[in-house]
């Protein structure tokens, strides 16, 4: 049955396939993994439950809320050991864009390297690439899964800028400038990556990876202004939204109750109340984006498909990270999961110890009810009570018991616990005072690391770039010009260089096949005092060295110095002594042979001043 009249049979079939494969995953792994998903921001975010009921209380029932938490005592406190285990190990994960490496596949594009690897560069810097990856994996190691997702963007903007006066609109006073018209510009026009809530994305419940999947697809929720938007926008392209009109989106119901069930209590957590949509009738509308490799398709609030055509990335866009893989299951295990008791006996004892301290401040007091009122015990420092006879035998304060010192040995052999199956090591949390305490706590925990490093390059950081690569040669028809700086030490070899290059970009410059390697490592953050620490060792071991060519240490000293670009520093070689210098020299009368030493002894010390005192003298007897 058709939701209006004239809807192709064809677009009803699509909602319902759709549909029901939707439904078969929110009924199957989507349930189960929503609930995991909760329990795990509960533990990440350090979740309260009486706070999050109090603020979702109304305004007549918090007093209630109040006088029941009056009558109930005892800490309940969440050390924040899982947001340290994840926020620790995401930093030294990612903390710089991949460096990507272009290498053809046949020798006819070889030329086009330089101009694709530019590029690359150039968008990384411009999307600030790193950061979409850190929240992908972040999202990994909380909940076992990360998604991201590839698209082209274009984006517009309008903008009024300062222009210069027409000479006969210059008023008295001489003004040069002045506002001119709005114009509508284009902001950026590239591929981008985005991560993804991972409530909001949906999969092939019979697959275990993105090629095993006949299907994927995200949720995109939509306010009625937006769907409005994209309505008169053109973008949906379908029979049925083409018979769409504002009266029609208007009266339908929007999925508002869903919206709720998904992000109500992760909201309420984060203390922000989610029933004022409700509570305004705003509608809130759900977009599918359902994807299975060759074609897309559009689906709103499950009953209207809006817009479908060409994938334009050719497969999947949603690559995925998981920290642990596991055999054929979609989800692997985080950072989070494993922790889950440690974290909960840690709280709990830390909460026990409170109390013990809040009951020797105040201990409970026993009293002799015929011969004192309970309204009249006052512990004010200047209080009184009136009491008939020996106060002791009318009130008597009773001792609780101490809590024992094995409880601090249990602290430390938690945390213990905590840092071995997190993969921290005990020097992580303090400061190393040397390069060789750094690089004692870099090796302590940069194996498992790593290997979370290495899988992300796998999972996202390929996949990305080989995706991107495949967007830029579709989707730029004409030729661009960008922007990039110089490289570094460019400006001490040709000071009147600007400190920009110009590079021009059209289509045949990015066709042809390439191999795209990621170098390993390049995501993770550096050991800088240790690389600091090497840089030294080199240019004091090996730079003088008779047996190695000086210019290569100070190279790779430069490096890890942090210079991007040490073949610029070089200064440019000494010009060769000429013919005529030496038949003069020769003519006085000094050897040829002992004329060649000289020159091979020059040029085997780069500078001079470094030179041993011996090795002065020696070349001045000669």
């Amino acid at each position: 049955m058709t939701l209006y009249p004239g809807v192709p049979e064809q677009e009803d079939a699509v909602v319902k396939s759709i549909t029901e494969r939707v439904k078969l995953w929110e009924e199957s792994v989507g349930k189960d993994f929503r609930a995991k998903h909760r329990e795990l921001h509960r533990q990440y975010r350090g979740f309260k439950e009486w706070r999050a009921d109090w603020i979702g209380s109304g305004e007549n029932d918090r007093d209630v809320k109040y006088d029941e938490a009056k009558k109930r005592w005892g800490a309940r406190l969440h050390i924040p050991l899982s947001f340290m285990a994840v926020e620790t190990i995401v930093p030294r994960m990612i903390a710089n864009s991949p460096h990507l490496t272009y290498l053809p596949r046949d020798e006819r594009w070889q030329d086009n390297v330089v101009a694709v690897q530019e590029l690359s560069d150039w968008q990384q810097e411009a999307i600030r690439i790193e950061l979409p990856f850190q929240r992908v994996a972040r999202s990994g190691l909380k909940y076992g899964l990360g998604v991201g997702k590839n698209f082209w963007d274009r984006k517009y903007s309008s903008r009024r800028r300062m222009e210069e006066r027409p000479v006969e609109l210059a008023p008295a006073d001489g003004g040069k400038y002045m506002l001119g018209e709005r114009e509508e510009g284009l902001k950026f026009d590239g591929p981008r990556f985005e991560s993804l809530d991972v409530r909001n994305f949906m999969w092939d419940p019979y697959g275990y990876d993105v090629e095993s999947c006949d299907w994927m697809g995200q949720r995109i929720w939509l306010s009625l202004e937006k769907v409005l938007e994209r309505l008169n926008s053109g973008n949906w392209n379908s029979v049925s939204a083409e018979l769409l009109n504002e009266d029609a989106i208007r009266e339908m119901p929007g999925m508002n109750k869903e919206y709720d069930e998904l992000f109500g209590a992760s909201q309420r957590e984060s203390g922000f109340n989610t029933h004022a949509f409700s509570a305004r009738g705003e509608q809130i509308h759900e977009a599918i984006e359902y994807h299975n490799g060759d074609r897309v398709y559009m689906l709103l609030d499950r009953k209207i498909l809006v817009a479908q055509g060409e994938n334009p990335c050719g497969e999947m866009p949603f690559p995925i990270y998981r920290p642990i893989e596991l055999e054929h299951e979609m989800v692997g295990i985080g950072v989070l999961e494993p922790i889950t008791h440690i974290q909960r006996e840690f709280d709990t004892l830390r909460s026990q110890r409170r109390d013990a301290s809040t009951l020797s401040l105040k201990a409970p007091t026993a009293y002799d009810d015929s011969r004192v009122r309970a309204d009249e015990i006052d512990f004010d420092p200047t209080g009184l009570i009136p009491v008939d006879g020996d106060p002791r035998s009318v009130l008597l304060q009773l001792a609780p018991k101490e809590v024992p010192g094995t409880s601090f040995e249990e602290e430390q052999s938690i945390r213990g616990d905590l840092k071995e199956t997190a993969g921290l090591a005990d020097s992580a949390e303090a400061t190393p005072a040397t390069a060789t305490e750094a690089n004692l706590a870099q090796a302590q925990t940069s194996r498992r690391i790593e290997l979370l490093s290495e899988r992300f390059e796998s999972e996202i950081v390929h996949p990305v770039a080989c995706q991107f690569l495949y967007l830029n040669q579709r989707e730029i028809r004409h030729a661009r010009t960008i922007v990039m700086p110089q490289e570094q030490g460019q400006e001490q070899q040709d000071p009147d260089l600007p400190p920009y290059k110009r590079i021009e970009i059209d289509p045949g410059a990015l066709m042809g096949d390439f191999e795209i390697r990621v170098a390993k490592g390049s995501l993770a953050a550096k050991n800088i005092p240790q690389e600091r620490s090497d840089a030294q060792l080199l240019l004091n071991s090996l730079a003088h060295d008779w047996y190695i060519d000086p210019v290569k240490p100070r190279l790779e000293a430069m490096r890890k110095m942090g210079i991007a670009k040490p073949q610029t520093w070089l200064r440019p070689q000494q010009p060769t002594i000429p013919m005529a210098t030496l038949r003069v020299m020769v003519q006085m009368g000094v050897p040829p042979e002992l004329i060649q030493s000289a020159v091979i002894t020059a040029r085997t010390i780069e500078f001079p001043e470094n030179a041993g005192a011996s090795q002065v003298a020696d070349m001045g007897q000669q």
